[in-house]
């Protein structure tokens, strides 16, 4: 009898506990504004202290471990320095890059990668490769890191957003792989902070510049045609034509034959045979190849998530809906849309969950909102172990999810009388 009554207690403190938790993760209850604040600010100073001690332990090139500070920056910095010794079509060349990348390095290494950056880079690179490797890295970043955390913040409006803006998952990430995640991602806030304050012109001439990755950004012709922002459109234009035409003038039109060829092989290794890793990528086609799927499977797969990520980009820019809520949507669509992307490209999540939470702010969280976007918050930290311990990227789930998001705030909207062709105010 008392084992009897001692496990129907235990079954009610079970059932209590479990309906508990399922209440606090669609109320978000156990979140508010100082609460956030402080898990952000503590989860930034970590970070920060992370970066410091692996600069203060390194000998002013290599970490502890032997890895270049930076990681990734080394192409960028190799790539600078063969473009100053041999001229800018050396960059695309694997075997020079490859012997300037062992010669920079205090041992060989058989880590390295090709130089996939479009010829208006060589310009940036060739300029780093003047400093030394620290101080090219340092002041990367933090030119880049500044351009991201200012614009987004300007979409973010409230007050003390740099906390969670620079604490954020994915800003570790890129500072320490020494990638052009921050530039993205503060080109793309940018031009969405200047749209929407009316200045078309600078909007366009961000969004165009994005034509640096060009892969980020083939959904915005879509979403300012379907808004009815022309001028913006024309300037984008015109300044992704810059991109190609000043690099075209400076070195030739043979440059773009080896970007071309970079470019095959950043499709065929990095992506199809999954060279980097599908756990650090964060695309349907990467989580389809995770699942084990083949390389045709994965991208019908992905033809899908791009497909549908156009479609609801371009209605939601020809609803009535905030512009908070189209600058959020053209962010996670323009990630759901590629095939490839990696866990430091979630940087593109900051600014839209800043748009997502001025909504929030205004008409209240919906059920399971905080839940979501705590969740993004720590996702690029949790994408490479989980993406490895269960074949899910917790990146790509963040996307997934914050696109749900999106979609319930909008589909009240969609659907509806369309804006004015000139664009909304």
């Amino acid at each position: 009898m008392a084992r009897a009554k001692a496990g129907a207690v235990s079954a009610m403190d079970l059932h209590g506990f479990l309906t508990s938790l399922r209440t606090g993760l669609r109320t978000g209850a156990f979140i508010d504004s100082e609460r956030a604040l402080v898990m952000t600010g503590v989860f930034g100073a970590m970070s920060l202290a992370g970066v410091l001690l692996v600069i203060l332990t390194s000998n002013g090139f290599t970490d502890w471990m032997g890895r270049p500070l930076g990681n990734d920056f080394i192409v960028f910095y190799a790539g600078g320095k063969t473009a100053l010794a041999d001229g800018a079509a050396a960059i695309y060349d694997v075997e020079r890059l490859f012997a300037e990348h062992q010669a920079i390095l205090d041992r060989p290494s058989p880590d390295w990668g090709p130089f996939l950056y479009p010829p208006l880079f060589i310009f940036v690179a060739a300029s780093l490769a003047h400093l030394p490797y620290a101080a090219a890295w340092l002041a990367s970043m933090i030119a880049s890191g500044g351009l991201y955390a200012l614009s987004t913040k300007a979409l973010a409006g409230f007050r003390w957003s740099l906390v969670p803006i620079l604490s954020f998952s994915a800003v570790f990430l890129n500072f320490m792989q020494g990638q052009t995640g921050f530039l993205v991602a503060g080109l793309f806030a940018g031009g969405l902070a200047a749209l929407f304050s009316g200045r078309s012109i600078l909007a366009g001439v961000c969004f165009g510049l994005i034509a640096i990755k060009p892969q980020f950004g083939l959904l915005i012709p879509l979403a300012l045609a379907a808004g009815g922002y022309w001028r913006a459109f024309l300037a984008a234009g015109v300044a992704a034509l810059s991109t190609i035409l000043l690099p075209t003038i400076a070195f030739g039109p043979a440059i773009w034959t080896g970007f071309l060829d970079a470019s095959s092989i950043a499709r065929t290794f990095v992506l199809e045979q999954g060279g980097i890793g599908y756990f650090k990528i964060i695309s349907a086609f990467s989580q389809a190849r995770l699942l084990g799927a083949s390389v045709e499977a994965a991208y019908a797969v992905q033809a899908v998530f791009s497909f549908s990520a156009a479609i609801f980009v371009f209605a939601l820019w020809r609803s009535n809906a905030s512009s908070a809520l189209k600058g959020a949507g053209l962010l996670v669509g323009a990630l759901l849309a590629l095939p490839y992307a990696v866990e430091y490209d979630l940087l593109l999540l900051a600014p839209a969950v800043a748009l997502l939470l001025r909504e929030a702010v205004r008409d209240g969280f919906r059920d399971y909102e905080k839940t979501i976007l705590v969740f993004v918050f720590l996702a690029p930290a949790l994408s490479r172990t989980l993406a490895k311990a269960c074949f899910t990227s917790a990146g790509w789930l963040a996307i997934i999810l914050l696109a749900a998001v999106i979609f319930v705030r909008a589909a009240p909207y969609l659907g509806r009388q369309p804006v004015p062709a000139h664009g909304p105010a």
